[in-house]
């Protein structure tokens, strides 16, 4: 689903207008954002629990596609959710 869609979605569900949709929706992903930048666990009931997993740097080994050399990769961020 793209932002225009969701932003249509709060139209219909909340009665706003679409200025006003696209205003609150954008307020959200500033928050959940910063929330998950400060590598703080973000809890939504009836979704779920996201969060910010880093990988460790000599956990990740990986090759390349012909398979004649590998290398390792850079420590890297995910973000996971967490179903409750």
């Amino acid at each position: 689903m793209r932002k225009a869609e969701l932003i249509d979605r709060i139209v219909k569900g909340a009665g706003l207008s679409r200025k006003k949709a696209a205003l609150a929706l954008d307020a959200l992903l500033v928050a959940v954002r910063g929330s998950l930048a400060g590598n703080e666990a973000l809890r939504i009931p009836g979704l779920g629990t996201f969060k910010v997993a880093q990988r460790e740097l000599g956990r990740v080994l990986t090759r390349e596609p012909a398979g004649r050399c590998r290398f390792r990769l850079h420590v890297c961020r995910s973000l996971l959710l967490r179903r409750r």
